[in-house]
């Protein structure tokens, strides 16, 4: 009975955490204020390349799953590969829900509160992969081994990432705007302060989570 709980809870976060990365994406695209850092590269590869914003982050996911398994497997299993293979699909599931909004013409007001939404929903989502066995999505995979080995904080590997996404997303003609600067600033600061949040509810409840090495959640 536990370790079907336990598979169920794994699927159903992995399920979840897929859904509001999407909604993020979409929510920071469509809102025309410029994307986070990740989906300035996504968007800049898709528009390069001809491709659909789904199979541009599929390829930008695979990329950063090989390098994970290469250098931190102990947190990549079924969760994290089927992750990968969802994201792209999701992307475009919920684009088409998205897109006929037209959020780009809308007011100032509403883009601006999509793409706080959107930043919300990736510490969200991120923030709950990270407490999931072997389900820690692949960028924050390859974070945290730097994390081992240089060791600085999450929080700031993660915005050193961010500027690196920013500027070759840029290269390739990513929309950046206020939303891409918003998303410099505060993703590793907001999902840092959500996984703890996270990890306290779980423990509280007595519900099991993966542990990362050296992360220290009072």
């Amino acid at each position: 009975m536990g370790k079907n709980y336990k598979i169920k809870s794994i699927v159903v976060e992995t399920v979840l955490s897929t859904i509001i990365c999407a909604i993020g994406v979409c929510l920071f695209i469509e809102a025309g204020l410029g994307s986070d850092t990740i989906d300035v590269l996504v968007d800049g590869m898709h528009r390069h390349f001809s491709i659909t914003l789904g199979q541009a982050d599929q390829l930008f996911t695979f990329t950063f799953l090989i390098l994970a398994f290469l250098c931190n497997r102990q947190y990549i299993g079924m969760p994290c590969i089927a992750y990968s293979i969802m994201i792209g699909f999701m992307i475009d599931f919920v684009n088409q829900w998205i897109m006929p909004l037209h959020l780009s013409e809308a007011s100032f007001f509403i883009r601006i509160t999509c793409v706080l939404l959107g930043q919300f929903c990736f510490a969200l989502s991120y923030g709950i992969f990270q407490t999931v066995e072997k389900g820690m999505n692949t960028v924050d995979a390859v974070i945290y081994f730097l994390c081992k080995k240089t060791k600085i904080a999450y929080k700031w590997l993660r915005t050193i990432f961010d500027v690196i996404f920013f500027i070759i997303g840029i290269y390739f003609g990513g929309v950046i705007g206020i939303g891409t600067i918003f998303s410099v600033c505060f993703t590793g600061i907001m999902t840092d302060f959500v996984h703890q949040m996270i990890v306290k509810v779980k423990r509280k409840k007595g519900i099991a989570y993966m542990e990362i090495a050296g992360e220290d959640v009072a």
